[in-house]
């Protein structure tokens, strides 16, 4: 997936929906116990950057912008997943795709 091949908030949501796709049962309940980005900034933020972000060879970004965009995908992981607990009302420790 490029980043310039879609505009900003496509390849945020694209991104988001591929983290979410490739992340366990136990780690998606840890990221709705714990949704604040800078509990994961060093883990979970490195791996979208790393992923996600560092990967394309087109998106060059200086580290401050890299950290901001890895802040949007994992923001919008987190509204995927509580809107799919809330949709499905399951329990918190159980969200499935």
């Amino acid at each position: 997936m490029k980043f310039f091949e879609m505009d900003q908030q496509q390849f945020i949501e694209t991104s988001a929906e591929d983290l979410i796709r490739n992340l366990s049962e136990e780690d998606k309940a840890a990221l709705l116990q714990s949704p604040e980005y800078t509990d994961h900034h060093f883990g979970l933020g490195m791996y979208i950057r790393n992923h996600y972000i560092y990967t394309d060879p087109d998106l060059r970004l200086p580290a401050i912008m890299a950290d901001g965009l890895s802040r949007k995908i994992f923001d919008q992981a987190i509204l995927i997943l509580k809107t799919k607990q809330e949709e499905r009302g399951i329990d918190k420790n159980s969200i499935s795709d």
